[in-house]
Parts: C-alpha cells; structure tokens; sequence
C-alpha cells in the first residue's frame, strides 16, 4: 500500500508529477507509487528521476477494470494523469469508489466530468470519497480567482455581499502538445454531438441553474483595467466556466437546502443568485485578439472534419510531449479578474481586482504543482478542509480543498494571490486585502 499513486507516470505529466512528488517539502510524511502499462518503461522512470528505492511500481493496462480495480486498491489517493478520460477515466473513478479512494485529475473535457457527476457524485458522498476532476490549468486558477475574490468581497464589504459579475483574463506562456492534440480529436470522434452541443450550456455541471451569462465575444477589455488588458475568445473558457459554475452551485445548494440551519460559513462561500463569469485570453491589442481568433477558428475547424483530422495526426508526432526544460522555468502564468459585487438602492456596487500568478509555464509544469498540492492536501490536511471536502462527492478544487489549497499552493514557491478592494476608479487608490 502506498499513500500517493500516479496513473501513467511514464507519459510526460506523470514524469512531471512523480517528479514533483520525489523532491517535496513534505516528502518524509507521504509513500507513493507509480503506475504505468510498461514496467520497463516504469524502471526507467526510476532511474531517470533518481526515485527513493521504496518508490513502489504496479504495471496495469487502463483498458482492463479488473486490472485498474487492483492498482487502485493499493493507494489512498490517486492522480489520474491518462487520457483521454472519455475513454479511460470513468473505470479509473469507478474503482476508486468501489475501494474508498480519493481522486485527482487533469481533464478539460466538460462532458466527461458531467458524466462522472450523473454516475457517482451520490455515491462519493456516500461514502465520503472526494473526487476533483479539473485540478491543473483546467481549471483550478480559474475556479481559484473567484474563490478569493468573493472572499475578500465577504471579508471587507460584509457577509451579505452578492457577486454580479466576475471577468478572468488569462495570460500564459505554453505549448500544445501532441497528447493535448489526440484530446481535442477525440472530442469531436468519440464524444456524441448531441452531447458537445449539451456542454456547452451555461451551468451545464451545476446542481443549481443560475441566470444566463453573457455570450463570448471575439475582442475583450478588461474593466478597470490600466493599462488596458484586450482579450481574445480563450480555447478552455468553457471547460473554466462550467468548473466556476459547479463551485457556485455546489456553495447555492448546501446553503438553500439548510433553511433551517443556515450557518454564517456557508453564506460566506456562496456567490450569489445573479453571479455571471466571464473568461478570455489576454492578449497585447484588439488587432491582437482579431488574429488570434481567426487562428483558434482555423484551428477548431481543421479539427472538426475527417479529412482534416487526417493530415493533422500525420503532424502529431512532430509535436513535443510538452514544454522544453527552458520553457518550463521561463514560462509564466497570470490571471488577472475584476469582481463587482451586485448593487442595492442602499449600497453601491464594488469592485474587486483579483490577480493569480504562477512562476513557470503553466499548462504543464505548473499543472503538475497543482494536482499535487490537492492530491496531498486529501492525504495530509484532511482534517482542516471546509465541510464539503469532508463530506465527499464529486466537486471543484475550492469547494473540496478552500483556503487549504491556496496555503499549500504558496507554499510551493511557485504561485503567488493577491486580491484588494479598488476604492476609485484610480488603480492607485485601493484597500489591500
């Protein structure tokens, strides 16, 4: 038995993850393990990152339930880094619960998480297993933004505060890779159409429906925002959405459903009836987002016929597994958002400016940091999670793992919050949180 197991530790994420895992801060109070198809291959691995001899391997073949039930059975927490998960992720959490064990991913893929909902979100909380889908850049910053600038709305305005609107603009340094690259293809050959036209609803993983949100828009602004922060439509906006909007509808229906015992914490999570989440990918110019938007159309449309599918695989195993060693340190990631609490005929609205950032390129280094920060904060910090996280089901980074996560996350060296109330309309003038 080990307390930590990864799940295709000889593909590139693995690689990163067990990595991460190997030269922890708190490596003394964890075992871990690490799993893969080829033992071989698994060997190597140990050798190339210089493993501790008690770092344990278990070769299992995800297409086979018998065998992903018994690679599952002997760990406390598992990190699922092998995707597609449409095609192999479900038999993966199915085991978990079958066994008691918490899980931890890295998929972007929407109608595959509302899957694993429908499926085993009652039985998660059943039996108090906690399964987090979305935990790397899909869509933890995301899902992590809001979270902070609805508390520093509670914390200094008051606890009644309600968000209104709430705008990300990402900026990021990274690189697709060609296994990001069988994904998308694999959206559009094994997922129903029916079902990706379904995922694109808004609130389309919530248990709560909220009010409409505003529709994309092929150039962005930022508000408040000086120098000005342009915006182009942002590829995983919707994936980052629909997380944000299962955190809110999580914190709405644990609160409307205690009427009778409804608790300063729990009002203090929630967002508010009429909370809309806006995303974009920030760019240096309007001219900027043009071009980038008809780039990401091209991109989209290539990948969505069959002959043009075709000739891209021929081009996929040119591209890199991921991020060169170079790129992984000089990358950044940066989300910068803009909170507006809902006004009353007695209180104006304010504003919040949140800002997440990450030191290293973010889709994939800094990926591997987040996944386990929230793998370890189910094995070791338990005890110190909000009541959701403790209760299980199948939930959001913040909604299972709360300020824990952004403590564990800091701690890293690697991430760095801030969130202030903006007092004018001057960036100068302002309350820090």
């Amino acid at each position: 038995m080990v307390d930590i197991l990864v799940l295709g530790a000889t593909g590139y994420m693995g690689r990163l993850i067990t990595e991460v895992l190997q030269n922890h801060r708190e490596r003394p109070a964890f075992s871990f393990g690490i799993a893969a198809r080829s033992l071989n291959k698994l060997e190597k691995v140990k050798e190339d990152l210089k493993l501790d001899t008690n770092v344990q391997t278990f070769e299992f073949d995800v297409t086979d339930p018998q065998q992903v039930e018994a690679v599952v059975s002997q760990a406390a927490v598992i990190i699922n880094t092998v995707g597609p998960y449409w095609n192999w992720g479900t038999a993966v959490v199915n085991a978990c619960l079958k066994h008691g064990k918490h899980y931890v991913d890295l998929t972007g893929e929407t109608p595959w998480i509302r899957k694993v909902i429908t499926d085993y979100d009652y039985l998660a909380s059943r039996k108090h297993c906690v399964i987090i889908p979305s935990c790397g850049l899909d869509s933890l910053p995301s899902d992590l933004t809001v979270f902070l600038a609805n508390k520093t709305l509670k914390t200094l305005v008051g606890p009644e505060t309600d968000i209104e609107t709430s705008i990300s603009a990402i900026r990021l340094n990274t690189a697709v890779s060609a296994g990001s690259f069988r994904t998308f293809i694999s959206y559009f050959e094994d997922v129903p159409s029916f079902i990706r036209q379904l995922s694109r609803q808004d609130f389309y993983l919530s248990n709560v429906h909220g009010v409409p949100n505003p529709p994309n828009h092929m150039t962005n602004q930022l508000p408040l925002s000086n120098p000005p922060i342009y915006g182009a439509v942002y590829v995983m906006a919707g994936v980052n959405r629909a997380i944000v909007h299962r955190s809110w509808g999580l914190h709405e229906y644990d609160m409307r459903k205690s009427l009778t015992s409804r608790t300063p914490e729990k009002r203090l999570l929630t967002y508010g009836p009429q909370f809309k989440y806006e995303e974009f990918l920030a760019v240096s110019s309007r001219a900027s987002a043009v071009l980038t938007n008809i780039a990401i159309v091209a991109c989209v449309v290539c990948i969505m016929f069959p002959p043009t599918r075709w000739i891209l695989r021929q081009f996929l195993p040119l591209l890199p597994d991921g991020p060169s060693e170079a790129h992984k340190k000089d990358g950044f990631l940066e989300v910068n958002n803009v909170t507006t609490s809902s006004s009353t005929p007695a209180k104006a609205a304010v504003n919040v400016r949140t800002v997440v950032r990450g030191q290293g390129e973010g889709g994939y280094y800094l990926s591997s940091f987040m996944v386990t920060e929230c793998a370890l904060a189910l094995l070791l910090s338990r005890h110190e999670l909000p009541a959701l996280g403790q209760e299980g089901g199948v939930l959001t980074p913040t909604t299972a793992l709360g300020d824990v996560l952004v403590r564990r996350l800091e701690e890293t060296g690697k991430f760095n919050f801030h969130s202030e109330v903006i007092l004018g309309t001057d960036s100068e003038t302002r309350k820090t949180r």
